[in-house]
């Protein structure tokens, strides 16, 4: 028998001496295991996640500090645990981040040179794949793309739901064929199975690459689109390359084209030798032991499959994955029977108590990309500081004298500068890792003076030893200076030129001496470039000289003032380094001395996770390319000196983006803003008793923003207000529509004041949508209606923060309308013999965008792009049959062309469907093909308001 008339499968799991311990025998199902996630609120707040459930421990087994247990002292704070419901298959589990996939080495049996036939069998975790929002996807392939020579072949999904193939026949140059169809959009959720053949000689002088789909791979094929023909016999070159299933070799070094698939479930994969030929190669992982990370496939010729990353094998739905920060002990007055209440927290929860802000984004940077420093000193030192401290583990700190330290400043990426002061001021640096031998050698700092310049002025001198003793790195009035001198104070390099183009020393520059030895050759190059702006002025390279000698090695600098020509000059990261940091456009160095201005918030948001090394997931991008893949997300402003949880934070909020944790995985999730429209809606039928509670719409006013001011730190402001329409700022007595004024400030840091504005209607926008809240709607996955149909509990279960649902057939008494809603938080209960799970809910309407790159507005219907259906009203009265009737407006006409039709309206909460429009100007006439669609069955009066049935709405860039 089967739940619920046996108990839930659950299964819990702790990570214990270095592997994962079943625990689930000890988990008090009595108790029910009580799971929370996302937010309580429409405005998206982080909330960490929580798991709660109750240990048997008795014997003390669970106990830390229980010298009799085997996990005596191994089961420290935050100790990994999981805990899920298994199911009757397995699966291969793929997270959906880098490097997670299987492979098996190549081998003569699967260099396939002539017909080919590939097949893989998978399901997507629901609404991670977006179509058409510019994300593709591998899901198998022998394809290596950084090394030469040495691509075969893989199978992808394009962005916009088309299969793709593509080979190669000499491993370099390559021939890609789409599918003439694209995969239906209702299984995209779903599991399917999808094959591409490649007769490679169709024997009429031409090669054929043929697509199908099926529901497993043990199903019938079916046909997707035609067969694409190609002229010219052809052939697939035998590469090295490992075969691979969920991505290819070097896949993050091709972002055009994927990499590798999103978070799924991946059943099975095959290769064979001619089309229907022999299997050459088999991932079964339906076949395999839960757990399994390696196998062989059995074959005449076996393969060896191993899992990458973290992929692994499982039969488990995992739906928490997080951390124990405490293992309380309790028992009753008995003291026999002893049990843990355990909270299990995520690490999200571990981001919010830590007060300590992050360094700034240039020391960052420093510390964490450059090697072989020798010396660095940051600046950052507070207002009370007697010297300047060392920025890396053993190095000196830097003498200085009649300097200010603290003050504040507009160098966004740091937090601090030196200030000098007087004509005694100066500052020595000393390097304490010196090292032997070396080819470069490279002076780096931050400055910026406080006016144009008089005279000529030494901004810093490098000492050094070999034939060059010194170096002086010299501003002019008109531009700068390197001067090299030998032991006897002879210039063996003097080389000047101007500022250039965006360049001035009264803004803040970044400024690089690199020092280079080749055959006997000394080489001094300086380059600089302004990071007060981050489109302009970079000057590589621009000053440089050679001579004949031995380098050496730098060994300290000094800013000195004694001339008084340099007071006032501020000062900051002073860096002493072997290794080459170019001063170029794009490079990481001008990023980071820009604290990342223009950086997408996708982009960011991962960056800084990958920086901490935090496990996590981007929703809606596929790459992590700077200012491209991750773009399509809001640009942000300067990263500050911030708590990692608050700069997180602010890049969903800059996007309106959704952060929460995976309950599948250990991670973070970003949802961006894209990727929370247009997404697939499964159905839920209220008449089937699907809900475990009753539906309560809550019409009131605790999410209502119709006065928005958004600000930018440092920057002007955008406010937003919705005066006409439902719930504008009116009030009541004044027009019905009204509600008075619900106005909220909001600071966004955003790269660009332009974007204030589109940021303030956005936030209107979202509060002002004319519909009914459902704070809570319950499921329990006993009941009957689920048992009947694993499809559709699949379906429930596979739900997550951020997705939405249907719901149909509504009661008597509620709108006869279908109503969406937008799932922001989720509270799920796992019990003996049930399955309850609550979902936070907010209205999915807004999440409808339109696509504005679309020849024809798609949810509007309309030929003209004509977003004013909701300005038109009806010019007559019309009875509750008329099969015409003629409207009336202020806004755009209506669109009469015929591929607009049909088209469904709403007059009066009446759906109506019309086949035709006709009328050049106002009024225009309807034709109706069908009334009362939606069973509402009344007539109307002039005046009342005409719109769209399906309404589509304008957002941030809208795709």
């Amino acid at each position: 028998m089967a739940f619920p008339q046996t108990p839930l499968a659950i299964k819990a799991e702790f990570y214990l001496n270095g592997a994962w311990v079943d625990v689930t025998s000890r988990v008090r199902l009595e108790n029910d295991v009580v799971i929370t996630r996302g937010a309580s609120s429409e405005q998206f707040a982080l909330s960490a996640q929580q798991c709660q459930f109750t240990l048997n421990n008795r014997d003390g087994l669970y106990s830390n500090r229980n010298p009799n247990s085997i996990y005596y002292g191994k089961i420290g704070r935050n100790t990994p645990f999981r805990i899920g419901v298994t199911g009757t298959g397995t699966f291969l589990a793929l997270p959906g981040w880098r490097a997670a996939s299987i492979r098996t080495a190549d081998k003569a049996v699967l260099d396939i040179t002539g017909d080919i036939d590939i097949r893989a069998d998978f399901r997507m975790e629901p609404n991670t794949w977006l179509v058409g929002n510019r994300q593709s996807f591998v899901l198998a392939a022998k394809y290596r793309f950084t090394a030469s020579n040495n691509r075969s072949w893989f199978l992808a999904v394009s962005e916009q739901g088309y299969l793709q193939y593509r080979w190669s026949t000499n491993g370099t140059a390559f021939t890609t064929v789409t599918s003439t169809a694209a995969i239906a959009a209702a299984t995209l959720n779903s599991r399917m199975a999808v094959r591409v053949t490649h007769d490679v000689d169709n024997g009429a002088a031409g090669n054929t690459v043929t697509f199908y789909t099926s529901d497993t791979i043990a199903g019938t094929w079916t046909a997707l689109g035609s067969a694409v023909v190609t002229a010219g016999t052809t052939s697939i070159f035998s590469s090295s390359a490992d075969l691979e299933v969920g991505s290819y070799d070097d896949d993050l070094s091709d972002p055009v084209n994927g990499i590798g698939v999103p978070p799924c479930r991946y059943y099975a994969m095959e290769l064979r030798s001619g089309i229907a030929g022999t299997l050459v190669a088999k991932m079964d992982a339906t076949a395999q032991a839960a757990g399994a990370v390696s196998w062989s496939d059995g074959l005449g010729t076996p393969n060896t499959w191993t899992c990458s990353g973290e992929a692994f094998v499982t039969a488990t739905d995992y739906r928490f994955w997080g951390q124990l920060p405490k293992l309380p002990t309790k028992w009753d007055t008995s003291g026999r029977d002893i049990y843990m209440p355990v909270t299990g927290s995520s690490y999200l929860q571990q981001l919010t108590q830590g007060n300590k802000p992050l360094k700034s984004a240039m020391f960052r940077y420093v510390t964490r990309e450059l090697t072989s420093i020798e010396g660095y000193w940051p600046f950052e030192d507070g207002s009370n500081a007697e010297m300047a401290a060392a920025g890396v583990t053993g190095g000196q700190a830097a003498a200085v004298n009649n300097v200010s330290f603290g003050v504040a400043s507009d160098l966004a990426a740091s937090a601090g500068t030196c200030t000098i002061d007087g004509t005694t001021s100066y500052i020595k640096g000393f390097c304490t890792n010196l090292g032997t031998g070396g080819s470069a050698e490279n002076f780096m700092i931050l400055f910026k003076y406080p006016a144009a310049l008089g005279a000529e002025v030494v901004l810093a001198t490098i000492y050094t030893t070999g034939t060059v003793t010194r170096w002086e790195v010299r501003v002019t009035t008109t531009g700068f200076r390197l001067v090299a001198k030998d032991g006897d104070g002879t210039s063996v390099l003097d080389a000047t030129t101007a500022y250039g183009a965006g360049i001035s020393p009264t803004a803040w520059l970044g400024i690089q001496l690199k020092v280079t030895v080749s055959g006997g050759t000394i080489t001094g190059t300086l380059s600089w470039y302004n990071v007060s702006t981050v489109s302009s002025g970079f000057y590589a390279d621009a000053v440089s000289g050679s001579f004949a000698g031995s380098l050496g090695r730098f060994k300290s600098f000094t800013i000195t003032n004694s001339g008084g020509g340099q007071t006032g000059l501020q000062v900051a990261h002073a860096v002493i380094t072997r290794q080459s940091a170019p001063m170029v456009a794009g490079s990481n160095v001008f990023h980071a001395a820009t604290a990342w201005a223009t950086e997408y918030a996708g982009q960011r948001w991962d960056r800084l996770l990958t920086e901490e090394s935090i496990p996590h997931l981007v929703i809606g991008a596929k790459g992590n390319a700077f200012g491209s893949i991750l773009g399509d997300s809001q640009q942000m402003g300067p990263q500050s000196v911030a708590r990692l949880v608050d700069l997180l934070q602010e890049c969903a909020d800059a996007d309106r983006a959704m952060m929460f944790e995976r309950r599948n995985w250990f991670g973070l999730v970003l949802r961006l803003r894209r990727a929370l429209h247009n997404q697939i809606s499964p159905t839920l039928d209220y008449s089937t008793a699907v809900f475990s509670n009753e539906l309560t719409p809550t019409p009131d006013d605790s999410t209502i923003r119709n006065d928005v001011t958004v600000s930018r730190p440092l920057g002007a402001s955008a406010q937003a207000t919705r005066t006409v329409g439902p719930l504008n700022t009116s009030r009541p007595t004044v027009d019905p529509q009204g509600v008075g004024t619900y106005d909220v400030p909001l600071t966004r840091n955003v790269y660009q004041d332009s974007q204030l504005p589109f940021l303030a209607q956005y936030e209107v926008q979202l509060g002002t949508i004319d519909q009914d809240r459902y704070p809570s709607v319950q499921v329990n996955l006993a009941r009957n209606v689920f048992v009947a149909s694993s499809t559709l509990t699949t379906a429930a279960s596979g739900l997550d923060v951020g997705n939405p649902f249907t719901i149909t057939n509504l009661p008597a008494g509620l709108p006869p309308d279908a109503i969406e809603l937008l799932i922001l938080g989720i509270t799920e209960r796992l019990q003996n013999k049930g399955w309850v799970i609550d979902w936070n809910t907010a209205p999915y309407d807004p999440y409808r965008v339109i696509d504005m790159t679309a020849s024809t507005l798609a949810r509007s219907r309309m030929a003209s792009g004509d977003l004013s259906g909701s300005y038109t009203t009806l010019a007559a009265d019309i009875t509750s049959s008329a099969t015409s009737f003629t409207v009336t407006g202020t806004g755009k006409l209506w669109g009469t062309a015929g591929g607009n039709f049909p088209l469904d309206i709403m007059i009066g909460g009446e759906r109506i469907t019309l086949s035709a429009i006709s009328g050049a100007s106002y009024p225009q006439t309807f034709t109706v093909s069908a009334r009362s669609v939606n069973g509402v069955v009344k007539a109307h009066v002039t005046g009342d308001k005409v719109q769209i049935a399906d309404i589509g709405y304008m957002t941030l860039g809208a795709r």
